[in-house]
């Protein structure tokens, strides 16, 4: 029995997405609990907020590819992805603009991915 290549980064992603599921939600409990014992103690993190982010979303990358979800299916991912970092990086650095800007900023990206997302669709059809 011969198996390709493709048939070989499937097995590989469903194996890989089989282990990230079942290590997710104990992942997530304990950064869970560490999140509320540290508020508790007067401590507040942000990271948590951060691995919470990149678990799921990472989680859901994993999901779209072993479950084979096309191109357009991902863009709403890669939008999330990018308002993320750009939210991440206004917060901890600044963005040097007013609200009014910035909103017309992510408006302009939300655009940006709408047409790309159509294209991705209209090429699939």
């Amino acid at each position: 029995m011969v198996i390709n290549m493709e048939e070989k980064l499937s097995i590989r992603l469903v194996k890989t997405f089989r282990i990230y599921l079942k290590v997710l939600p104990i992942i997530l409990a304990i950064t869970s609990f560490a999140n509320c014992a540290l508020a508790f103690l007067g401590i507040q993190l942000k990271i948590y907020a951060h691995i919470f982010f990149f678990l799921i979303i990472s989680f859901i990358y994993v999901a779209s590819y072993v479950l084979k979800f096309c191109e357009y299916h991902r863009i709403s991912l890669h939008y999330i992805v990018v308002v993320y970092i750009i939210n991440c990086y206004d917060y901890y650095i600044g963005i040097p603009i007013d609200y009014k800007k910035l909103f017309i900023m992510y408006s302009i990206i939300t655009f940006i991915a709408i047409i790309i997302a159509i294209y991705f669709k209209l090429k699939n059809i």
